[in-house]
């Protein structure tokens, strides 16, 4: 009955609000139309291809692990669904996601009022529309070197977020990503030719820009009025940021390589350097990354 009670607040919560302050309200129809009881309530499951989830309710901890993307919960047509774990949505205290994972789903923890903690692995690349939309208690967030897109309302309304470092990895940054961050302080933009979406609710007027001379974030900054800072002349970008095949990330690709891989497939070890294995550039590692791998090697031999 508690699980129940954990479910029909989240809905009561996220149901109530308007379009006005929860634009993504209209692309989460389906909502309306769950029927749960306390037999449906589960605490883990599939959440995409190769991911699975499970949330420890005595710790407040949910967990993301597997390889490949998350499913989404918005989509392009405007349409939309609860998360799996939606009955936990108030108990959730900390986000774990771990090493494989390569985005995070669009709409994936919206109005998580507890959630104050997130840990995201360098396999992730993209952090979707409205990830997090409304985490009013969150304070603080790391990105990884990994993540190149950070999608519109990502960050909406986290009233508690202080600061932001968006690294140099980080290629483009959506519609009202830092938008109603009340707290923000300061975004530094390491990328001085990052995309940063051409309005002014892009980043939260109370936050102070960080970037380099004549980038991206001094333009936006000076088009809207927002304070800068600038971090003086942009560094020169290595010519080749990693070794294709380099698993191990030790500067070289041979046979250590391709058991690195296969390791980390079945489960058995970390992937320090995925994007070196990304053969067919889809942001993903499966087995027919493993397959490209093997041929690459004794094309090299």
């Amino acid at each position: 009955m508690k699980k129940l009670s954990a479910l029909l607040a989240s809905l009561t919560a996220l149901s109530c609000c308007c379009a006005s302050c929860f634009p993504m309200a209209e692309q989460i129809k389906s909502m309306h139309s769950i029927v749960a009881n306390a037999e449906e309530v589960v605490a883990s499951g599939t959440c995409g291809e190769n991911l699975t989830w499970n949330f420890e309710e005595s710790t407040g901890t949910l967990t993301i692990s597997g390889t490949g993307a998350m499913e989404d919960f918005i989509y392009d047509d405007g349409s939309g669904r609860m998360p799996f774990w939606c009955a936990y949505l108030q108990n959730i205290e900390n986000v774990v996601i771990e090493d494989g994972v390569t985005t995070i789903a669009k709409g994936a923890f919206p109005l998580c009022d507890s959630l104050t903690s997130v840990i995201i692995p360098d396999s992730v690349t993209t952090i979707g529309e409205a990830a997090f939309y409304g985490c009013k208690s969150l304070t603080s967030f790391t990105i990884p070197d990994s993540v190149t897109t950070i999608e519109k309302t990502a960050f909406y309304g986290c009233k508690s977020l202080t600061s932001v470092i968006i690294p140099d990895s980080v290629t483009a940054i959506g519609e009202e990503a830092f938008e109603d961050c009340s707290a923000l302080t300061s975004v530094t933009i390491e990328n001085p030719e990052c995309e940063i979406y051409d309005g002014e609710y892009t980043i939260s007027d109370t936050a102070t820009i960080y970037g380099y001379d004549n980038s991206t974030a001094q333009a936006y900054a000076k088009k809207y009025n927002k304070n800068f800072v600038s971090l003086g002349t942009a560094p020169e970008k290595p010519t080749t940021e990693f070794l294709t095949g380099d698993a191990n990330k030790d500067g070289e690709f041979n046979i250590l390589d391709i058991i690195t891989l296969q390791k980390w497939l079945l489960g058995a070890g970390n992937l320090p350097n995925w994007q070196a294995m990304d053969f067919n550039h889809d942001e993903t590692i499966n087995i027919f990354d493993l397959v490209l791998t093997k041929k690459y090697y004794l094309k090299n031999i």
